[in-house]
């Protein structure tokens, strides 16, 4: 389950709920691309999901992201012991979910059968 810190103002963070790991490579893509974190209060959806998305035995993290300057939405998958970082929406296309995935009302992680153990599904 998630965390969110709720900050002194009473607005949920979903960037104090990164793990320490993570928040150098969010720094960096968030810079680099416009990006900032979904606030937890302002979507129904949780602002992070946990699980080992790219095959390698580590706990990476997904986060929910809105493109500061189009409002596209998608995720951004931090990678645990790695610095690349995959963007999937908010701007980069990704398959049939297009480029902003402002229609996404639902995600979560789901056990896989395949070569990989987590999957983010729809």
């Amino acid at each position: 389950m998630t965390s969110v810190i709720t900050s002194e103002a009473g607005a949920t963070t979903a960037v104090a709920a990164l793990p320490d790991w993570a928040r150098p490579a969010w720094r960096d893509v968030s810079a680099a691309a416009g990006l900032r974190l979904v606030e937890a209060s302002s979507s129904a959806l949780p602002p992070l999901l946990y699980g080992d998305f790219d095959g390698d035995g580590k706990r990476d993290v997904a986060v929910l992201v809105v493109q500061v300057r189009t409002q596209r939405r998608g995720m951004v998958l931090l990678h645990r012991g790695a610095t690349r970082t995959t963007r999937i929406g908010a701007g980069v296309s990704f398959g049939n979910g297009g480029d902003d995935f402002a229609w996404m009302n639902h995600w979560a992680v789901e056990r896989a059968t395949g070569a990989h153990a987590d999957t983010l599904t729809r």
